[in-house]
């Protein structure tokens, strides 16, 4: 799941490194229409500034988990 979310995030502004030929799970982008790949190219090129301290992931499950633990010690 990082592979193809946090990881494509990276090389898409970054595509010069070589991360991706090491991992397993990640899935090639689908062919796209050549409207849509001005779109992406944009988009890539805003990644292509960030610096891995600029990304912020949210980590849906274990928000949940934790809410639930605290609404559990609660009611305990």
């Amino acid at each position: 799941m990082v592979e193809n979310s946090l990881g494509r995030l990276w090389v898409e502004g970054h595509p010069k490194e070589n991360l991706k030929s090491e991992w397993q799970y990640y899935l090639e982008e689908a062919e796209q229409e050549e409207e849509v790949r001005i779109e992406l190219d944009k988009i890539r090129n805003e990644y292509s500034k960030l610096s891995p301290e600029d990304i912020k992931i949210i980590d849906i499950i274990f928000q949940k988990l934790i809410q639930l633990n605290y609404s559990q010690s609660r009611c305990a």
